[in-house]
């Protein structure tokens, strides 16, 4: 019978266990996925640790936001996909019950999409959390535009360095924080224009210097902990706070 990895009770690694369980066949408007690879998300390790932002029901909970696979199964009704397609997919926002550390899970159609061609599975387990979340806060909801200059936290992250390159390809300009001068020419090299140390500038400061005294367009807020006022304080007067994470579970 497939695999499925669960967990019965918070903590580390330890916790985890591997059982069979029966394949089920998917429900209208949902697809099956054979899954080739998962990637170990932020998420995951806060689900496990009983440190999520949503509740996590015990026992015999599931992890994994995200995977890639091949279609299997679809359920009565579900459109646009194919037997044999090959996928990324994302069981947020119930992956305690559809995780992807499985060797099939089933989720909603609308949560999967066709792999990009050219990546193999590894990369493509990993990347299109990243990317669909830095896309949606800066362009759906910002409106990232040419020019605009997007203050990133947590730049050195999957989320941060896809926001970065999101920015580069609209001809945004891409403002890394990170809270040590040592990632900065690291973060240089993924794309950043410019690098805010926060252990050795100050952020409203060093943003200014670069923007020319106008302020970031755009704050993407990453860790959405008690260091969200130092990003507000960089922004110009109407500028726009996303948040996209919550990395950090001390109130703003």
């Amino acid at each position: 019978m497939p695999r499925v990895v669960v967990f019965d009770g918070f903590g580390g690694p330890e916790v985890l266990h591997v059982v069979e369980e029966p394949l089920a066949e998917p429900p209208a408007g949902e697809v099956r996925v054979r899954v080739e690879a998962f990637a170990v998300n932020p998420l995951d390790l806060m689900m496990r640790a009983g440190a999520s932002p949503a509740p996590v029901p015990l026992p015999h909970a599931r992890l994994g936001v995200e995977g890639t696979g091949v279609v299997d199964a679809l359920g009565p009704g579900t459109t646009g996909l194919e037997v044999g397609d090959p996928v990324v997919l994302t069981a947020v926002p119930d992956a305690s019950a559809r995780g992807s550390y499985a060797d099939y899970t089933t989720v909603p159609a609308d949560r999967v999409a066709a792999r990009p061609a050219g990546l193999g599975v590894t990369e493509a387990a990993a990347v299109w959390v990243a990317f669909s979340t830095a896309y949606g806060a800066l362009v759906e909801k910002a409106g990232m535009r040419p020019g605009d200059h997007v203050l990133v936290s947590a730049a050195s992250g999957g989320v941060g360095r896809a926001a970065m390159q999101i920015a580069n390809v609209i001809g945004a300009v891409p403002i890394a924080v990170t809270r040590h001068a040592a990632r900065t020419d690291e973060l240089l090299a993924a794309g950043a224009a410019a690098v805010v140390a926060t252990d050795q500038a100050d952020i409203a400061d060093a943003v200014g210097h670069h923007t020319g005294g106008a302020g970031a367009d755009i704050v993407l807020d990453l860790v959405n902990g008690p260091g969200q006022q130092d990003l507000v304080q960089a922004a110009r007067p109407g500028g726009t706070l996303v948040v996209a994470g919550f990395l950090d579970p001390r109130p703003a």
